[in-house]
């Protein structure tokens, strides 16, 4: 038995992510900094890294390779899985049932842009009785930033859960989500569900495009692929389409993964405190705070982070 797991799950595309891999070996050096025991696995679907089998070298780091992250859509969404397929974050999902192979007390579930500055067994202690703990989404109605209903339409969402008989949950960022009392077991049985969702509000994007007068108006990945193939689709693939409640079509993944929440009863969420777990431009505010436990600093930030560790490193010298 595996007590306490932390998991992070990478899918190769066909072009350079060079960036990703070093934000991955980045992340679990920061962790084996302040914690050398606490298990570690890798999700990787394809091919791996070579950097990442020398940089993990003495880690104790877990690889699991799995089949390519095409094949694994494939299984789950026949029809859908050539469109899916473009969007590059559905994976870190779909682990559920490699994760219960693995029997964990408590699973902590990360982006690869994620940074830790202090022990991440703070986090598996302080936050053991909720079933899922995690950030409040930017933009959703629990944000300290306020509410954006161009970012989460939260009565929209309810009302599409009401329709299918879910309750969608609170919505939440996916960088860092503490799952506890074994929900990943109920979880491992719904990853068709999940990718499902994702492919049915694709299906109204294609019959949407976006609208570039927002914020977020940048059309979905893979859209285009299902718009181009309208004659392979029948009217019954086009009868599963669901309204997208969002302006921004990068967050597909937890849109889907919300709805599919829904589908489960009694789960007891809870938000990190943002002085405990960052998110984005929050870091920009806490560089003097060495309390906190972990950054998910979002992509764009990375050379803000980078700067910032050279400039404490120089410090120590």
């Amino acid at each position: 038995m595996t007590s306490k797991l932390c998991c992070y799950s990478l899918a190769m595309p066909g072009y350079d992510r060079s960036d990703l891999v070093e934000q991955l070996i980045m992340s679990i050096t920061s962790m084996r900094q302040h914690n050398k025991n606490v298990a570690i696995v890798v999700f990787v679907y394809g091919s791996l890294p070579e950097r990442l089998g020398h940089a993990f070298s003495g880690l104790n780091v877990r690889i699991w390779q799995l089949c390519s992250y095409p094949t694994r859509l494939q299984r789950l969404c026949p029809r859908g899985a050539f469109a899916l397929a473009e969007y590059p974050l559905l994976h870190k999902f779909l682990n559920f049932a490699e994760i219960s192979s693995l029997n964990p007390s408590q699973v902590l579930l990360l982006d690869c842009d994620t940074y830790f500055l202090n022990d991440v067994d703070y986090l598996f202690q302080k936050f053991a009785k909720p079933d899922l703990v995690a950030r409040e989404e930017v933009g959703s109605s629990r944000s300290y930033h306020g509410y954006d209903k161009d970012m989460i339409d939260e009565e929209q969402l309810a009302a599409i859960g009401c329709k299918l008989g879910a309750k969608p949950a609170p919505p939440f960022n996916l960088g860092i989500v503490l799952l506890n009392n074994g929900l990943w077991h109920k979880l491992a049985g719904l990853s068709s569900l999940h990718v499902n969702y994702a492919w049915r509000f694709m299906l109204w994007m294609a019959e949407n495009p976006s609208n570039p007068s927002t914020n977020y108006g940048v059309e979905g990945l893979g859209v285009d692929l299902i718009r181009s193939n309208q004659a392979s689709l029948t009217p019954d693939d086009y009868s599963l389409r669901l309204p997208y409640p969002s302006a921004n079509r990068w967050i597909l993944d937890e849109m889907s993964l919300w709805m599919t929440l829904g589908h489960l009863t009694g789960i007891r969420y809870k938000n990190f405190p943002r002085n405990i777990v960052l998110q984005n431009g929050e870091f920009n505010d806490e560089m003097e705070n060495t309390n906190w436990i972990a950054c998910h600093y979002f992509s764009q930030n990375f050379q803000t982070i980078s700067n910032w560790l050279t400039q404490k490193q120089s410090a120590l010298n």
